[in-house]
C-alpha cells in the first residue's frame, strides 16, 4: 500500500464494526477502527483493499483506518484525537513502515499520509487529526550496533587481555 488514509468514524468503535459487519447493502469497510482508548481492532489484513477509500483505485493503493469519535453534532464533529489515539496512529505508521521496509520519515503531508477528504468530496475527518505531533512522534529504530569480534575484544582490552592470554598458553602442563 502507498500511502494511508485516515478517516472519521462520526460515532463509536462499535458502530464501525456494526457497519462493516452489516448488511451487504450498508457494508463499508476499513482495515481497522482506533478507538478512544487507542485501541486497534482490526478487522481486515494489511493485504486487503477493503472499501474505504472513495473508489477502487483508492482502495487498492491506500489502507483506510477509521478513528473513533467526531460524533455528528456541532458540538463533537470535530474532536479532537485522544492522546492514546495519537499514540496508536504513531504505532501503526511505525509498525507499516517496519512492514513495508522503509523508514519512519517515509510517512509525510500530504503525500503518504491522508485524509479522506483529499479524496472524495467528504468532511471526514473534519481536522481533527493532528498531523505534526504524528508526524514528529515517527522516529526512526536505534541504529543496530554490532556486536565486536572476539579478536576486536581482545584488541580494545590491549596489554592485559596479552598478558593473560600468553600466561594461559604459555604455562606449563601440570599432571
Amino acid at each position: 500500500n502507498e500511502a494511508v488514509v485516515f478517516h472519521s468514524a462520526v460515532g463509536s468503535a462499535q458502530g464501525v464494526t456494526n457497519v462493516v459487519f452489516g448488511p451487504a447493502s450498508n457494508q463499508r469497510n476499513v482495515t481497522g477502527v482506533i478507538t478512544y482508548a487507542g485501541e486497534l481492532v482490526q478487522f481486515y489484513p494489511v493485504a486487503a483493499s477493503p472499501w474505504a477509500n472513495g473508489n477502487h483505485d483508492f482502495n487498492i493503493r491506500f489502507l483506510g483506518f477509521e478513528f473513533e469519535g467526531g460524533r455528528d453534532t456541532p458540538a463533537t464533529v470535530s474532536e479532537p484525537l485522544t492522546p492514546q489515539q495519537v499514540t496508536a496512529a504513531i504505532r501503526i505508521l511505525q509498525d507499516l513502515a517496519v512492514h513495508k521496509r522503509v523508514s519512519p520519515a517515509y510517512w509525510q503531508r500530504p503525500t503518504t499520509l491522508l485524509e479522506h477528504n483529499q479524496l472524495v468530496a467528504t468532511a471526514c475527518p473534519s481536522g481533527r487529526i493532528p498531523w505534526a505531533t504524528i508526524i514528529a512522534g515517527l522516529v526512526p529504530p536505534p541504529p543496530v550496533t554490532p556486536v565486536p569480534t572476539f579478536r576486536e575484544q581482545l584488541d580494545a582490552l590491549g596489554t592485559v587481555a596479552q598478558l593473560v592470554l600468553d600466561w594461559e598458553y604459555n604455562r606449563p602442563l601440570t599432571p
